[in-house]
Protein backbone atom coordinates (compact mmCIF):
# COMPACT_ATOMS: atom_id res chain seq x y z
CA UNK A 1 0.00 0.00 0.00
CA UNK A 2 2.89 2.32 0.34
CA UNK A 3 4.22 1.55 -2.92
CA UNK A 4 8.14 0.81 -2.67
CA UNK A 5 8.41 2.78 0.59
CA UNK A 6 9.49 0.48 3.55
CA UNK A 7 8.85 2.13 7.01
CA UNK A 8 11.31 1.40 9.60
CA UNK A 9 9.51 2.18 13.26
CA UNK A 10 11.93 3.06 15.91
CA UNK A 11 9.94 4.01 19.01
CA UNK A 12 11.77 5.52 22.28
CA UNK A 13 11.02 2.22 24.28
CA UNK A 14 14.48 0.91 23.26
CA UNK A 15 17.73 2.07 21.67
CA UNK A 16 18.06 1.93 18.05
CA UNK A 17 21.04 1.94 15.58
CA UNK A 18 19.76 1.07 12.22
CA UNK A 19 23.89 0.70 10.90
CA UNK A 20 22.88 3.07 7.65
CA UNK A 21 23.26 6.39 9.69
CA UNK A 22 19.71 6.39 11.63
CA UNK A 23 19.45 6.50 15.57
CA UNK A 24 16.15 6.79 17.42
CA UNK A 25 15.86 9.28 19.92
CA UNK A 26 14.98 7.76 23.43
CA UNK A 27 12.38 10.61 24.35
CA UNK A 28 10.46 11.39 21.67
CA UNK A 29 8.15 8.67 21.70
CA UNK A 30 8.06 6.86 25.30
CA UNK A 31 5.75 4.34 26.77
CA UNK A 32 4.28 5.05 30.58
CA UNK A 33 2.48 2.52 32.65
CA UNK A 34 -0.31 3.55 34.69
CA UNK A 35 -0.34 0.85 37.27
CA UNK A 36 3.49 0.68 37.38
CA UNK A 37 5.06 -2.86 37.65
CA UNK A 38 1.72 -3.95 38.67
CA UNK A 39 -0.88 -6.28 36.70
CA UNK A 40 -3.27 -8.88 38.26
CA UNK A 41 -3.14 -11.24 35.33
CA UNK A 42 0.67 -11.95 35.87
CA UNK A 43 0.12 -13.54 32.27
CA UNK A 44 2.93 -16.43 31.24
CA UNK A 45 4.23 -14.84 29.01
CA UNK A 46 4.81 -11.39 30.45
CA UNK A 47 5.18 -12.02 33.99
CA UNK A 48 4.92 -7.99 34.41
CA UNK A 49 8.37 -7.87 32.73
CA UNK A 50 7.52 -5.47 30.04
CA UNK A 51 5.91 -3.00 32.23
CA UNK A 52 9.60 -2.61 34.13
CA UNK A 53 10.90 -0.80 31.20
CA UNK A 54 7.86 2.09 30.73
CA UNK A 55 8.02 5.00 32.61
CA UNK A 56 6.10 4.14 36.60
CA UNK A 57 3.05 6.38 36.41
CA UNK A 58 1.15 4.87 38.77
CA UNK A 59 0.26 7.93 41.47
CA UNK A 60 -2.90 9.45 40.64
CA UNK A 61 -1.61 12.86 38.85
CA UNK A 62 1.91 11.26 37.77
CA UNK A 63 0.48 11.39 33.89
CA UNK A 64 -0.45 15.36 34.23
CA UNK A 65 3.03 15.86 36.24
CA UNK A 66 4.81 14.20 33.35
CA UNK A 67 3.43 16.91 30.59
CA UNK A 68 6.28 19.45 31.17
CA UNK A 69 8.81 16.45 31.09
CA UNK A 70 7.77 15.39 27.86
CA UNK A 71 7.76 18.83 26.54
CA UNK A 72 11.27 19.56 27.88
CA UNK A 73 12.84 15.95 26.39
CA UNK A 74 11.34 16.91 22.56
CA UNK A 75 8.55 14.05 22.91
CA UNK A 76 5.62 14.76 20.75
CA UNK A 77 3.71 11.36 21.86
CA UNK A 78 3.17 9.00 24.39
CA UNK A 79 1.97 4.93 24.70
CA UNK A 80 -0.05 4.83 27.77
CA UNK A 81 0.04 1.17 28.34
CA UNK A 82 -0.50 -0.86 31.94
CA UNK A 83 -1.22 -3.85 33.71
CA UNK A 84 -4.36 -5.65 33.82
CA UNK A 85 -7.32 -6.33 36.14
CA UNK A 86 -8.84 -9.59 36.96
CA UNK A 87 -11.30 -8.61 34.06
CA UNK A 88 -8.58 -8.33 31.65
CA UNK A 89 -8.76 -4.45 31.38
CA UNK A 90 -6.24 -1.61 31.09
CA UNK A 91 -7.68 0.27 33.87
CA UNK A 92 -7.67 3.43 31.99
CA UNK A 93 -11.13 4.87 32.97
CA UNK A 94 -9.46 5.74 36.52
CA UNK A 95 -6.65 8.30 34.08
CA UNK A 96 -9.40 9.84 31.69
CA UNK A 97 -9.14 13.38 32.83
CA UNK A 98 -5.00 13.16 32.81
CA UNK A 99 -4.91 11.39 29.73
CA UNK A 100 -7.65 14.23 28.89
CA UNK A 101 -4.62 17.06 30.01
CA UNK A 102 -2.24 15.11 27.78
CA UNK A 103 -4.26 15.94 24.72
CA UNK A 104 -4.81 19.15 25.38
CA UNK A 105 -0.99 19.71 25.60
CA UNK A 106 -0.96 18.78 22.00
CA UNK A 107 0.80 15.31 22.24
CA UNK A 108 -0.26 11.97 20.27
CA UNK A 109 -2.10 9.56 23.09
CA UNK A 110 -1.93 6.40 21.70
CA UNK A 111 -3.15 3.07 24.59
CA UNK A 112 -3.42 -0.18 25.11
CA UNK A 113 -7.00 -0.77 26.29
CA UNK A 114 -7.66 -5.09 26.69
CA UNK A 115 -10.71 -5.80 27.10
CA UNK A 116 -13.59 -3.07 27.52
CA UNK A 117 -17.07 -2.20 27.44
CA UNK A 118 -18.72 -0.51 24.48
CA UNK A 119 -18.69 2.93 27.10
CA UNK A 120 -15.37 2.58 27.91
CA UNK A 121 -14.53 3.22 23.96
CA UNK A 122 -17.19 5.97 23.55
CA UNK A 123 -15.33 8.07 26.46
CA UNK A 124 -11.88 7.24 24.51
CA UNK A 125 -13.26 8.40 21.80
CA UNK A 126 -14.97 11.84 23.21
CA UNK A 127 -10.89 12.30 24.91
CA UNK A 128 -9.57 11.95 21.59
CA UNK A 129 -7.23 9.62 21.63
CA UNK A 130 -5.56 9.35 18.55
CA UNK A 131 -4.98 5.53 18.76
CA UNK A 132 -5.59 2.21 20.53
CA UNK A 133 -3.26 -0.60 20.21
CA UNK A 134 -5.30 -4.39 21.22
CA UNK A 135 -4.05 -7.50 21.49
CA UNK A 136 -7.01 -9.54 19.25
CA UNK A 137 -6.86 -13.28 20.57
CA UNK A 138 -8.88 -15.72 18.41
CA UNK A 139 -8.32 -18.87 20.25
CA UNK A 140 -10.34 -19.96 23.84
CA UNK A 141 -7.72 -22.26 25.29
CA UNK A 142 -5.00 -19.33 25.01
CA UNK A 143 -7.04 -17.18 26.92
CA UNK A 144 -6.71 -19.67 29.77
CA UNK A 145 -3.14 -20.57 29.56
CA UNK A 146 -2.04 -17.73 29.34
CA UNK A 147 -4.07 -14.76 30.82
CA UNK A 148 -6.07 -17.15 33.27
CA UNK A 149 -8.82 -15.61 32.36
CA UNK A 150 -12.37 -16.83 31.67
CA UNK A 151 -12.92 -14.85 28.43
CA UNK A 152 -13.52 -16.41 25.18
CA UNK A 153 -12.34 -15.64 21.83
CA UNK A 154 -15.80 -13.46 21.46
CA UNK A 155 -15.05 -11.17 24.17
CA UNK A 156 -12.27 -9.80 22.46
CA UNK A 157 -13.66 -9.78 18.64
CA UNK A 158 -16.47 -8.20 20.68
CA UNK A 159 -13.90 -5.63 22.27
CA UNK A 160 -12.57 -4.75 18.43
CA UNK A 161 -16.19 -4.19 16.92
CA UNK A 162 -16.93 -1.46 19.99
CA UNK A 163 -13.79 0.12 19.59
CA UNK A 164 -14.50 0.43 15.62
CA UNK A 165 -18.35 1.30 16.52
CA UNK A 166 -17.13 4.32 18.53
CA UNK A 167 -15.03 5.55 15.86
CA UNK A 168 -11.85 4.93 17.30
CA UNK A 169 -8.88 4.06 14.81
CA UNK A 170 -7.79 0.80 16.20
CA UNK A 171 -4.54 -1.56 15.29
CA UNK A 172 -5.06 -4.89 16.61
CA UNK A 173 -1.80 -7.01 16.85
CA UNK A 174 -2.01 -10.54 17.02
CA UNK A 175 0.56 -12.42 18.82
CA UNK A 176 2.05 -15.35 17.19
CA UNK A 177 2.67 -18.38 19.03
CA UNK A 178 1.58 -17.00 22.10
CA UNK A 179 0.06 -20.27 23.34
CA UNK A 180 3.51 -21.38 24.64
CA UNK A 181 4.97 -21.23 21.36
CA UNK A 182 2.15 -23.43 19.72
CA UNK A 183 0.49 -21.85 16.59
CA UNK A 184 -3.48 -22.95 17.16
CA UNK A 185 -5.90 -21.45 14.65
CA UNK A 186 -6.57 -18.38 16.52
CA UNK A 187 -4.10 -16.37 14.95
CA UNK A 188 -5.54 -16.92 11.25
CA UNK A 189 -9.12 -16.41 13.27
CA UNK A 190 -7.50 -13.10 14.65
CA UNK A 191 -6.80 -12.33 11.29
CA UNK A 192 -9.77 -13.16 9.76
CA UNK A 193 -11.44 -11.00 12.74
CA UNK A 194 -9.53 -8.18 11.65
CA UNK A 195 -9.80 -7.91 8.56
CA UNK A 196 -13.60 -8.32 8.70
CA UNK A 197 -13.46 -4.94 10.60
CA UNK A 198 -12.83 -0.96 9.49
CA UNK A 199 -9.42 -1.15 10.89
CA UNK A 200 -6.71 0.16 9.03
CA UNK A 201 -4.08 -2.04 9.36
CA UNK A 202 -2.25 -5.01 11.32
CA UNK A 203 0.64 -5.92 13.27
CA UNK A 204 2.04 -8.82 13.49
CA UNK A 205 4.46 -9.96 16.75
CA UNK A 206 5.51 -13.25 17.68
CA UNK A 207 6.27 -14.78 21.27
CA UNK A 208 9.07 -13.82 22.70
CA UNK A 209 10.19 -16.25 25.76
CA UNK A 210 11.43 -13.62 28.68
CA UNK A 211 13.64 -14.42 31.63
CA UNK A 212 11.64 -15.33 34.66
CA UNK A 213 8.29 -15.95 33.17
CA UNK A 214 6.51 -19.23 32.77
CA UNK A 215 7.72 -19.43 28.93
CA UNK A 216 11.47 -18.57 29.42
CA UNK A 217 11.89 -21.83 28.30
CA UNK A 218 9.68 -22.13 25.32
CA UNK A 219 11.17 -22.07 21.97
CA UNK A 220 8.92 -19.18 19.96
CA UNK A 221 7.79 -20.44 16.55
CA UNK A 222 10.48 -20.09 13.31
CA UNK A 223 10.87 -17.85 10.93
CA UNK A 224 8.86 -19.92 8.25
CA UNK A 225 5.67 -20.42 10.71
CA UNK A 226 5.64 -17.05 11.08
CA UNK A 227 6.20 -16.10 7.50
CA UNK A 228 2.44 -18.59 6.36
CA UNK A 229 0.72 -15.67 8.57
CA UNK A 230 2.27 -13.09 7.70
CA UNK A 231 1.32 -13.73 3.73
CA UNK A 232 -2.46 -14.98 4.94
CA UNK A 233 -2.46 -11.34 6.74
CA UNK A 234 -1.03 -9.71 3.51
CA UNK A 235 -3.44 -11.43 1.38
CA UNK A 236 -6.51 -10.16 3.34
CA UNK A 237 -5.25 -6.85 3.83
CA UNK A 238 -4.70 -6.10 0.38
CA UNK A 239 -5.68 -2.85 0.46
CA UNK A 240 -4.46 -1.23 3.86
CA UNK A 241 -1.56 -1.73 6.23
CA UNK A 242 0.69 -5.04 7.25
CA UNK A 243 4.03 -4.20 9.89
CA UNK A 244 6.15 -6.94 11.48
CA UNK A 245 6.38 -5.37 14.62
CA UNK A 246 9.10 -5.18 17.74
CA UNK A 247 7.94 -7.79 19.96
CA UNK A 248 9.68 -10.95 18.24
CA UNK A 249 12.62 -12.45 19.14
CA UNK A 250 16.09 -11.24 18.55
CA UNK A 251 17.34 -14.78 17.82
CA UNK A 252 19.39 -16.00 14.70
CA UNK A 253 16.33 -16.24 12.57
CA UNK A 254 15.76 -12.62 13.09
CA UNK A 255 16.89 -11.31 9.87
CA UNK A 256 15.50 -14.53 7.85
CA UNK A 257 12.02 -13.62 8.92
CA UNK A 258 12.80 -9.78 7.94
CA UNK A 259 14.10 -10.93 4.55
CA UNK A 260 10.58 -13.29 4.15
CA UNK A 261 8.26 -9.98 5.66
CA UNK A 262 10.58 -7.51 2.73
CA UNK A 263 9.41 -10.61 0.07
CA UNK A 264 6.08 -10.78 1.47
CA UNK A 265 5.56 -6.82 1.07
CA UNK A 266 4.71 -5.69 4.50
CA UNK A 267 4.57 -1.96 4.86
CA UNK A 268 6.79 -2.08 7.67
CA UNK A 269 9.58 -3.21 10.09
CA UNK A 270 10.02 -2.33 13.61
CA UNK A 271 13.47 -1.81 14.76
CA UNK A 272 14.70 -3.79 11.56
CA UNK A 273 18.68 -4.57 11.19
CA UNK A 274 20.36 -2.91 9.06
CA UNK A 275 20.61 -5.88 6.82
CA UNK A 276 17.39 -6.09 5.81
CA UNK A 277 17.18 -2.49 4.97
CA UNK A 278 20.50 -3.11 2.48
CA UNK A 279 18.16 -5.76 1.09
CA UNK A 280 15.03 -3.75 1.16
CA UNK A 281 16.81 -1.14 -1.32
CA UNK A 282 18.50 -4.00 -3.77
CA UNK A 283 14.49 -4.97 -4.12
CA UNK A 284 13.79 -1.07 -5.42
CA UNK A 285 12.10 -0.03 -1.94
CA UNK A 286 12.91 3.52 -0.33
CA UNK A 287 13.83 3.23 3.16
CA UNK A 288 12.00 6.15 5.43
CA UNK A 289 12.56 5.78 8.92
CA UNK A 290 9.68 6.62 11.53
CA UNK A 291 10.35 7.59 15.60
CA UNK A 292 6.92 5.99 16.94
CA UNK A 293 4.95 2.84 17.19
CA UNK A 294 4.76 1.03 14.02
CA UNK A 295 1.22 0.46 14.62
CA UNK A 296 0.82 4.64 13.32
CA UNK A 297 1.85 3.30 9.82
CA UNK A 298 -1.10 1.92 9.67
CA UNK A 299 -3.44 3.82 6.99
CA UNK A 300 -1.16 6.09 6.06
CA UNK A 301 -1.12 7.93 9.36
CA UNK A 302 2.29 9.32 9.56
CA UNK A 303 1.43 12.81 8.40
CA UNK A 304 -0.81 13.31 11.18
CA UNK A 305 1.20 11.91 13.76
CA UNK A 306 4.17 13.93 12.81
CA UNK A 307 5.52 16.84 15.15
CA UNK A 308 6.16 19.97 13.27
CA UNK A 309 9.50 20.13 13.95
CA UNK A 310 10.58 16.94 11.73
CA UNK A 311 13.99 18.15 11.64
CA UNK A 312 14.98 17.12 15.14
CA UNK A 313 13.69 13.90 14.14
CA UNK A 314 15.40 12.75 11.08
CA UNK A 315 12.82 10.61 9.10
CA UNK A 316 14.73 9.51 6.55
CA UNK A 317 18.18 7.74 5.73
Amino acid sequence: MNGKTLWVAAPSAKSYDSGVGYRNLPTTFPSVSITGAQCALNCAHCGKQLLRGMLDVSQPGALSELIPRLRAAGAYGVLVSGGADLGGKVPLQERYAELQQLKEAGFKVVVHTGLLRREEARQLKAIGIDQVLFDLIGDDVTIQNVYHLSHKAADYRRTLEDLCAEGLTVVPHVIVGLNFGSISSGELRAIEWAAESSVPGLVIVVLSPLPETMMARVSPPGAAEVAELLKAARERFADRSVMLGCARPANAEKEDLERIAVDIGVDGIAYAAGNTIKYAETKGYSVRFFPGCCSILAGNMVEKFLPKTVDKINLSS
